[in-house]
């Protein structure tokens, strides 16, 4: 079965793992300039509970940033580049993905030569925890049998509190799932795409499937 990890919130999660101070507290990464410009590329759950969105114009959103004390990082490639490298090796290390191979600097997908639902979401589960002790940063796991399909789980492990950042999807309940899947979350369809499906009466994934 393939399995999918994908970092949650990476830009923003790097940055806290490297000051634990930070930890629970309202956290953004920005392109930032020396004229104080630039956007909001990356935030933690709290920052967005203050109303802040990715995309947003540092500048539009000064205020709240000064008055709840948000903590702004500038972007550093470089630095998330090696964590990311550093996770992918915590990774390797455990010996249980086979295939293991980056598809972005924060997602990853390999193979668990396991085929019970209990016994994938025991290994997911495994894996995430040593993951986030090494490394600090919070991921989210997918199962199922195909990349587009694992990504989905990953969806619903990112969605639903209840999957403890882990979703097993077996084939037999891959047509439900798709029923809540907005058209605009598969992956390959973009913001162009899904705007003229949706025109054609295209609204989720399974109508799409």
């Amino acid at each position: 079965m393939v399995l999918h990890i994908d970092c949650n919130t990476f830009y923003a999660s790097c940055e806290v793992s490297l000051r634990p101070d930070l930890i629970g507290k309202p956290v953004v990464v920005a392109n930032c300039n020396e004229a104080g410009g630039g956007i909001i590329l990356a935030l933690t759950k709290e920052a967005k509970a203050l109303g802040l969105r990715r995309g947003n114009p540092v500048f539009q959103v000064k205020d709240i940033l000064n008055r709840h004390q948000v903590a702004v990082f500038p972007a550093n490639l470089p630095k998330y580049v090696d964590i990311s490298r550093r996770l992918m090796q915590v990774v390797r290390d455990l010996d249980m993905v086979v295939d293991f191979r980056q598809y972005s600097i924060d997602e990853f997908f390999g193979e668990l030569p396991l085929n019970q639902p209990d016994d994938l979401r025991d290994a997911a589960l495994r894996i995430k925890s040593h993951v986030e002790r090494c490394t600090g940063i919070p991921v989210s796991c997918g199962i199922s049998s195909t990349y587009t399909l694992a990504k989905i789980a990953t969806w619903y492990s990112k969605h639903y509190a209840g999957y403890q950042g882990v979703c097993v999807l077996p084939d037999d309940k891959v047509e439900v799932a798709l029923q809540r899947i907005p058209i605009a979350e598969i992956w390959g369809i973009g913001r162009r795409t899904a705007p003229r499906l949706e025109g054609k009466g295209i609204t989720t994934a399974l109508q799409f499937y």
